[in-house]
């Protein structure tokens, strides 16, 4: 009875052991560079989705960077890239509609990490940013 016992503790402790290698393994793959490849699908999509309202979606200098390190450092890859996406781009997506001189929406680093929103750029070419 004891040698069953004593087996079944090796294998639970093997187990273990396998379950926190392949963990630290699989945890390690996705990196910056790896996340920021996949900004690309869900990028074009919402650029499409601004389209249908003329409006041009542009992701300025260390945009895509800072999307990429959040959704690193949240450890929930592509799932979390696609929220970090919307949470920035929610209210420009509900701007376009009413605004018709709008022409561009700027996603900037500033829009991703101090969560500022967008910069707008109308027809008329004047600049401005939309304070929270």
């Amino acid at each position: 009875m004891l040698s069953i016992i004593i087996q079944y503790s090796v294998i639970s402790v093997v187990m273990i052991l396998l379950l926190h290698y392949l963990y630290n393994f699989f945890k390690d793959t996705l990196t910056v560079p790896k996340v920021k490849d996949l900004i690309h699908h869900p990028g074009k999509q919402y650029e499409k989705i601004f389209e249908l309202d003329n409006v041009s979606l542009e992701f300025g200098k260390g945009a895509l960077d800072s999307i990429a390190e959040k959704a690193y450092e949240s450890k929930t890859g592509a799932r979390g890239l696609r929220t970090i996406l919307e949470k920035i781009l929610l209210e420009p997506l509900y701007d376009c509609p009413s605004q018709k001189d709008l022409q561009k929406v700027v996603i900037n680093e500033k829009s991703v990490k101090n969560d500022e929103k967008p910069l707008y750029i109308l027809r008329n070419e004047k600049k401005f940013v939309n304070k929270k």
